[in-house]
């Protein structure tokens, strides 16, 4: 078996050079790429979008495969947004059916106490309605890191036979907002999303 070995006369000394050679092994000139080779660089260049469009034209399951591909990453804030959700309507509900019977007034705050909820220490606020004349104490069933999460006045209500008994909505039913936020981003970022493949999809195929 025989092998052509091309070579290559440096411009500047004549030495023989492996046409593989960026440089003269003899006097180390550097040599210019050949032309031919920017017919290579520029099929590279515009492989990527050839194989698109032969996907784009054949493959009817490759759109199944993106928007699966999608959906899987959105997922985890997609359930995020709906458990939140389904914590704060459950709260809601729990709590309404408490207070079903129950009356409604203002409370004032008038103290902030140290406490511990749920194995965490943190600041309770403490509460003033009043009923009939009677002065009556109330505090939320949750604590903050600092004393300004509490609102200075809010609505209480208490049960009309013992009005010692109340109920104070919990922090859980704001977070069906958030939760609802979180699902709104996940539909735009969705959507975004479509429209940038849809709009690639085109300059691919129109190519």
């Amino acid at each position: 078996m025989s092998f052509i070995k091309i070579i290559k006369n440096c411009p500047k000394c004549g030495f023989e050079n492996d046409d593989k050679n960026f440089k003269c092994v003899s006097c180390g000139f550097q040599f210019k790429p050949e032309k031919k080779d920017e017919g290579v660089v520029l099929n590279k260049k515009y492989y990527f979008y050839d194989t698109l469009k032969h996907i784009y034209s054949e493959d009817t399951k490759f759109d199944l495969l993106v928007n699966f591909t999608i959906i899987l990453i959105l997922l985890p804030g997609l359930i995020l947004g709906l458990v939140l959700m389904g914590i704060s309507i459950y709260n809601n509900y729990s709590e309404d059916r408490i207070s079903k019977n129950y009356s409604q007034t203002s409370a004032t705050l008038i103290e902030y106490e140290n406490c511990k909820y749920e194995n965490e220490m943190g600041v309770c606020a403490v509460y003033e309605y009043s009923v009939n004349g009677t002065i009556y104490k109330a505090s939320p069933n949750f604590s903050g890191s600092n004393k300004y999460v509490f609102k200075k006045n809010i609505n209480i209500k208490y049960n009309t036979n013992n009005p010692r008994e109340y109920q104070i909505k919990t922090g859980w039913n704001d977070m069906f907002y958030i939760g609802l936020v979180i699902e709104i981003l996940i539909i735009i970022i969705y959507i975004v999303i479509k429209l940038v493949i849809k709009k690639f999809k085109k300059k691919v195929l129109d190519n």
